[in-house]
């Protein structure tokens, strides 16, 4: 019980504030501040959000720096689909939020599908120690926050 409760002194002491983003210049989402909007850069070449709430339908989003897209995807097998034309042995992030989540509701099913099609296609998923190219941020201070996109499929 002593190490749970020193554990949970500990996430409030550090407050979330080894959270944060590089500097590039390749927002994916944007946290909005009573005194202002921050925007969280990806860190890699590709990412994606996979946004599957408990209770609503889920959204999709996948990122992609060097072609400078970032899409949102409404159905599960669309953004199968769009993963499956990434280059093959790439390193990818999936992006992750502090407290809950993106994937909370997430069948496990779902999640054995995803991590098939990126072993056969040899895709690295970014390990979520590996703070120079995973993406983790912070919103407990936001007013709100938005994934960017620019265009749905």
């Amino acid at each position: 019980m002593r190490i749970i409760l020193s554990l949970l002194a500990l996430i409030f002491i550090i407050d979330c504030s080894g959270l944060k983003a590089d500097d590039s210049n390749f927002p994916i989402v944007e946290l909005k501040f009573r005194d202002g909007i921050k925007t969280v850069n990806l860190l890699s070449d590709y990412g994606y959000i996979i946004d599957w709430p408990e209770y609503e339908k889920p959204s999709f989003y996948i990122f992609i720096k060097p072609k400078r897209l970032r899409i949102q995807i409404g159905e599960w097998r669309t953004f199968l689909s769009e993963l499956q034309r990434l280059p093959d042995s790439i390193s990818i992030d999936e992006v992750w939020k502090c407290s809950v989540p993106f994937d909370w509701g997430m069948p496990k099913e779902k999640r054995n599908e995803l991590n098939k099609l990126l072993e056969e296609k040899s895709i690295l998923v970014f390990d979520q120690t590996d703070h120079k190219n995973h993406v983790m941020f912070c919103y407990c201070e936001t007013v709100d926050f938005k994934i960017l996109y620019d265009s749905n499929r």
